[in-house]
């Protein structure tokens, strides 16, 4: 990114759908992500525009484009309220900008301090190019879901990689 470049975070809006839409059913996406056509990915964009009217999704934007999203599922249910699930989604022309990770700390900080959540974690497939983002931040590990997912074409099935972040051990 330019050192001119407006980059501003923000509560995701419904105008964003067009935006969100585009970032998802792009194929190099699509393939770490389970939808697999529009109908699926309409069906998703419900579910970010609930937590959204929640302030729990959010867009990056650079120079006023939606550049990326993310969702934070904060859980309703008490027993649960300290841990949370997120995803992102970035779209291609800003990726590999540094972008992606302002992002998470952006809903690392949300989820810390405006939920008190302590366990961050994500559920992605193998291959993912965001895992070394994930490492990086200091997400670890925990689980492999062997054959999860089938791939578009054929009968290979992906495995799921989950990992956490102990938002305790670092400062934001």
């Amino acid at each position: 990114m330019k050192e001119k470049d407006d980059i501003k975070i923000r509560t995701l809006v419904e105008a964003d759908q067009y935006y969100l839409s585009q970032y998802l059913m792009d194929p190099a996406v699509m393939e770490y992500f389970p939808m697999s056509n529009m109908t699926e990915v309409q069906e998703a964009m419900k579910i970010w525009l609930y937590y959204a009217r929640k302030g729990q999704a959010f867009t990056i934007e650079v120079n006023h484009k939606p550049a990326g999203m993310a969702i934070l599922y904060v859980n309703a249910f008490k027993k649960l309220a300290k841990q949370s699930l997120f995803a992102i989604v970035m779209g291609e022309k800003f990726r590999g900008k540094g972008l992606g990770t302002k992002l998470m700390h952006h809903i690392m900080k949300v989820a810390k301090e405006t939920y008190g959540i302590i366990n961050l974690h994500l559920e992605m497939y193998e291959g993912n190019p965001a895992y070394s983002l994930y490492k990086r931040l200091g997400f670890k590990d925990y689980a492999v879901h062997e054959k999860f997912m089938r791939e578009q074409i054929g009968d290979k099935k992906k495995k799921k990689v989950m990992m956490q972040l102990d938002l305790r051990e670092i400062e934001i």
